[in-house]
């Protein structure tokens, strides 16, 4: 069973789904040519589905059939090779094939998130990818160039569109720049040291009028460093008063409080300032930029670890 906790668990009732047949397992990629509510209520009159689908503008990334099962969302000739059921993983993109290729930079960043996630659990290869087109290569057809042949389908391990199965005729997700999605999978997007003199800055001025008894304890440049670092990972947090009290038992009679609304208000306005990827990354990881918990934590985590002083 793979259930991602991840994604919303969204379940489609009286979806198509089945067992695989063989193959090596692939991600394929598809663009609902709709809205998420139109997209969902579509799968739920047609009762073909993907396992996923991923909604850029709300932030949403939905589940709606467990990976160990094959869905419906590709075309299946009788008599031919197997299609859905042939190692595939599919996913749904909340948007148009015509659209794509002027994705935003920040939205494939998003993209590459949940590629590498799917690729890295189920074992596929996101290096391997043909090449994505669009409308002026006349793509919508069984025999279009870009499509693969059974035996290569059968064979293949890796990322691609509905546009390269065989036996059907759909072009999505069209003309889609996976090579820079590819490159933002193999980059963890680090922080400049311009980028970390943005930041730093900000929290200290912020900090130096909110708690000044901490200001030669912590370094802000490692502060950051730790907040950056626990974003990427994905850390989970306890609770702000938690974290709070553990950061008054560090550094002893301060506002609490007072700090986490400086620096998130401060850290904030910094990544204003931010590469659109870099204030992606965080964003994924901790929603809303940053929340109170992670700052608090983040606090913490650099108290602990600068050198008093005093």
């Amino acid at each position: 069973m793979a259930r991602y906790a991840s994604h919303e668990w969204h379940p489609i009732p009286g979806a198509q789904v089945g067992t695989y047949t063989g193959g090596p397992k692939k991600f394929i990629v598809h663009t609902t040519e709709g809205g998420l509510a139109g997209s969902l209520s579509a799968y739920e009159t047609k009762h073909v589905v993907p396992h996923f689908t991923w909604d850029y503008s709300s932030r949403r990334r939905l589940q709606h059939v467990d990976t160990a099962s094959s869905v419906s969302a590709l075309a299946n000739d009788s008599g031919g090779v197997q299609t859905n059921r042939d190692g595939a993983i599919q996913v749904e993109i909340v948007g148009f094939a015509a659209d794509s290729h002027n994705w935003p930079d920040a939205m494939l960043a998003w993209l590459a998130d949940g590629i590498k996630e799917v690729c890295t659990r189920e074992g596929i290869n996101p290096a391997h990818a043909p090449r994505f087109v669009g409308a002026e290569s006349s793509p919508a057809s069984q025999s279009a160039p870009q499509r693969m042949s059974p035996a290569a389908w059968d064979g293949f391990d890796g990322v691609c569109g509905h546009q390269h199965v065989p036996e059907n005729e759909h072009w999505d997700p069209g003309r889609l720049d996976y090579p820079k999605i590819l490159a933002f999978m193999e980059d963890d997007m680090p922080l400049t040291s311009a980028d970390k003199a943005i930041i730093s800055e900000a929290v200290g001025e912020a900090l130096d009028g909110q708690a000044k008894r901490v200001s030669g304890i912590v370094s802000w440049e490692r502060y950051m460093e730790v907040l950056i670092d626990a974003a990427r990972e994905g850390t989970k947090y306890p609770t702000a008063a938690q974290v709070a009290a553990a950061v008054d038992q560090v550094v002893g009679d301060v506002d609490s409080a007072a700090i986490v609304t400086a620096v998130t208000t401060a850290v904030n306005q910094a990544l204003a300032a931010l590469p659109a990827q870099i204030v992606e990354a965080i964003d994924q990881a901790i929603p809303g930029a940053v929340s109170n918990a992670a700052i608090v934590e983040a606090t913490k985590q650099a108290l602990r670890e600068g050198t008093a002083s005093e």
